[in-house]
């Protein structure tokens, strides 16, 4: 089938996503990628940004998203400058596409107008999201064949944000991959494919994360080939066993790190 990628410009999840596309019977026709910043400031400025993640989630977090996101940018230079090993792993788009001649789009928001227009205009058969905002509107009704979203976290259960830090946060024993159609909801849609790992008690929000993504990648691509061959069998999600998650407090980062400390101690 003929796909097009919704994801963001520095995020090891749509580089995951793309280069299993690239290996896989579906052809990728383009990414489009909406720019990290844009999604970040886009009520906001870049300062009351910081400041509201560090009221809410504290100075740990924003330390290492900052740390990742600028590692990830210069790990993009040094790859031009033949510093770094080539990939995979990719740990953005950028990456990969020094490899890989693919099109690619950075658009401001993918419900946006330009966004919709690329799709209108390259007529792939269906979507796929990785790392997105909700999608709205023209854009859900703009592939023949629907889009499909990867979800690094079970559902229901784990609907919404920070999926690897709530399952351990929770204390499950395994946590979810999921595939799922998309909705107007958050994570709401019909499953198409599904897949658990478990979860060690050496790991944390960031090793569970890369385990996921290297299994959700693949999952992608058995999906469609899922709906290629008509084999799809939605489940629809049960309401009752829902719950929906935002990011997680800096109170609750902390707990999570003393009970860790606690049982290597």
């Amino acid at each position: 089938m003929k796909t097009i990628l919704l994801t963001r410009t520095d995020r090891p999840s749509g580089a995951a996503v793309a280069f299993a596309l690239l290996g896989s019977r579906h052809e990728l026709c383009a990414i489009i990628a909406e720019k990290r910043d844009s999604m970040l400031t886009r009520k906001k400025s870049m300062a009351q940004v910081v400041a509201d993640a560090l009221r809410a989630q504290g100075a740990g977090f924003v330390i290492s998203k900052a740390a990742e996101m600028l590692g990830i940018k210069l790990r993009r230079i040094f790859r031009r400058m033949g510093l770094v090993r080539q990939g995979p792993p990719y740990r953005s788009v950028g990456e990969l596409l020094i490899d890989h001649a693919v099109n690619c789009f950075e658009v401001d928001d993918h419900n946006g107008r330009e966004a919709i227009d690329i799709v209108e205009r390259l007529k792939p058969d269906i979507l796929v999201l990785a790392n997105t905002r909700i999608i709205k509107g023209p854009l859900l009704a703009a592939a023949p064949r629907g889009c499909i979203n990867l979800h690094l976290g079970k559902l229901p259960e784990y609907r919404g944000m920070a999926s690897c830090f709530w399952e351990i946060y929770a204390g499950e024993k395994a946590g979810g991959v999921t595939v799922h159609r998309v909705d107007a909801g958050l994570d709401t849609g019909d499953i198409v494919a599904r897949e658990t790992v478990a979860i060690t008690p050496e790991d944390d929000e960031d090793t569970l994360y890369e385990k996921k993504l290297r299994i959700g990648a693949q999952l992608i691509c058995a999906a469609l080939d899922l709906i290629e061959s008509g084999g799809e069998s939605p489940l629809r999600q049960d309401p009752g066993r829902a719950r929906t998650y935002s990011l997680p407090s800096g109170a609750q980062r902390r707990e999570l790190a003393q009970r860790r400390q606690e049982r290597s101690s």
